[in-house]
């Protein structure tokens, strides 16, 4: 419950005992079996953050799903500015402001991924409909729908091709991520 007896959801920690206190940095006094909150500034070097801001006062976006978690790297100016490096999941290092707040810990849940659903009606109650082929589609419904296709690329249902030159613009926050994800296909290559 908020000061103001407003009750919020938070993001649930991973901690070993199930009687966790929570506190935020408005509350001075915190104990130590307790998940809370901080500016990036005020944690050390090497901590695992999650549900960090991307900038002040915007709330959580970093870091948000189940088993998920941010490393910090460094603290260092860029352009005059005191940023924080953060490494993602992903690999991706990205740069947030110093004054952003973060939760300290990994968010709990971290098996999800492996819950079987069993059934198809199952997995219908948690919302997810069926996909069906676009080759199995009437051709007013797909490009690539029909059975005379006629050796044709591999298309969206908008029609724009899967296949050949990237089509995706610069993104504006070029500034911000330091070094992008690894792809898929070059982490492949790798191995």
């Amino acid at each position: 419950m908020m000061p103001n007896g407003i009750l919020t959801y938070i993001l649930a920690a991973e901690m070993p005992s199930d009687q966790t206190n929570v506190f935020n940095l408005k509350q001075a006094s915190q104990p130590a079996d307790c998940a809370w909150s901080n500016y990036l500034r005020l944690l050390p070097l090497g901590s695992i953050i999650y549900n960090c801001e991307l900038r002040p006062n915007q709330g959580g976006q970093i870091a948000r799903s189940a088993g998920n978690f941010a490393l910090i790297l460094a603290k260092k100016k860029t352009k005059n500015k005191p940023k924080i490096i953060l490494k993602l999941k992903s690999g991706e290092h990205r740069a947030v402001s110093q004054n952003c707040i973060a939760s300290i810990g990994i968010v709990s849940n971290h098996i999800h991924f492996l819950k079987n659903y069993k059934t198809a009606g199952a997995i219908r109650r948690h919302g997810i409909r069926p996909r069906v082929r676009p080759s199995a589609m009437n051709p007013v419904d797909h490009p690539m729908a029909g059975r005379t296709r006629g050796g044709c690329a591999p298309q969206s249902k908008q029609g724009r091709l899967s296949v050949g030159p990237k089509t995706a613009k610069k993104k504006s926050h070029s500034l911000i991520i330091l070094s992008a994800r690894k792809s898929r296909l070059k982490k492949r290559n790798r191995i």
